[in-house]
């Protein structure tokens, strides 16, 4: 069961997170532009302590979370 949720939940966020690259003049970054927070790069030049702390806590708790659902890459690699 928490592999098929963390599949449509991986399917959701890479859509999400493509739809922000492609959007050229930005009338969907307004409903995907959620997605780039999460990323750890944009993260850390935001100096934003708070996401990289739940991103830790979630890698901690769920293993490779980040990895599976959130990094594109990683996505990709899944599929």
């Amino acid at each position: 069961m928490w592999k098929k949720i963390r599949r449509i939940v991986a399917a959701v966020y890479i859509v999400a997170l493509t739809l922000v690259f492609l959007d050229g003049a930005g009338v969907i970054s307004e409903w995907t532009g959620w997605t780039i927070g999460w990323q750890v790069v944009p993260a850390l030049m935001r100096g934003s302590v708070v996401t990289i702390v739940v991103l830790l806590v979630l890698t901690l708790l769920f293993g490779r979370i980040y990895c599976s659902v959130l990094c594109p890459l990683g996505v990709l690699q899944d599929i």
